[in-house]
């Protein structure tokens, strides 16, 4: 079943109020010795995180549409599936795989699914030194790629809102892409007619000053 663990206690099973600051972290493993070993370890290094620990995909699924979660710690393998069947929420959160499984297509193949690590496990538990650094790491990478997506965002807002004609020509001179405010003021876009787009080209070679010809 789903079980919510404060991650700040050793033992016991409560319910966990999540604050801010808090990162809510999904576990799913159905091995219960692997299970105990990890939720053990991240309660004692890692007290920022709030655990939501289950034991199968449909689990992890139903707390993934319930909650907001920010980062999956997951076996490979589960009874019901395998943790890539919750591939297409990935987009919106960090996914750790922890497993056994050392086939390399199914590593491949997780990763190209948008898991950022793939950690082996080991009879020693060495696996969890490692899953210490790349936790930090793997959240970090995903507020680099969001604030990135922001930054594209505001970027292409302001390309398509303003009312100058921008556009962007490649070394021969070709029209890459245009903004808006170009397509409304001719009428067309770029690809829209390589005649016109000849034209315009020549158009701008008579009258811009000729140290810019080297544009077309």
């Amino acid at each position: 079943g789903v079980v919510v663990i404060e991650a700040v206690q050793n033992s016991g099973k409560v319910a966990a109020e999540v604050s801010d600051k808090s990162i809510l972290t999904l576990v799913i493993e159905d091995n219960p010795i692997s299970s105990r070993v990890l939720l053990n370890h991240l309660a004692r290094t890692m007290p920022e995180l709030k655990i939501i620990a289950v034991t199968s995909i449909q689990e992890a699924s139903e707390v993934l549409n319930d909650h907001k979660i920010d980062l999956i710690i997951a076996d490979y393998h589960l009874d019901d599936g395998v943790v890539s069947d919750l591939s297409h929420y990935y987009d919106d959160l960090t996914v750790i795989v922890i497993s056994a499984n050392t086939k390399t297509e199914d590593i491949i193949q997780e990763i190209k699914s948008g898991a950022f690590d793939y950690l082996i496990k080991d009879s020693q538990y060495t696996y969890l030194k490692t899953l210490e650094i790349a936790i930090p790491k793997a959240l970090q990478n995903k507020r680099n790629q969001i604030l990135l997506k922001e930054s594209i965002e505001r970027y292409n807002d302001l390309f398509h809102q303003t009312t100058d004609l921008i556009q962007s020509v490649d070394a021969e001179g070709k029209i890459i892409f245009a903004n808006q405010a170009w397509e409304k003021k001719l009428g067309y876009a770029p690809k829209a007619s390589p005649q016109l787009i000849r034209c315009f080209r020549v158009c701008l070679r008579e009258l811009l000053p000729k140290r810019w010809n080297f544009l077309f």
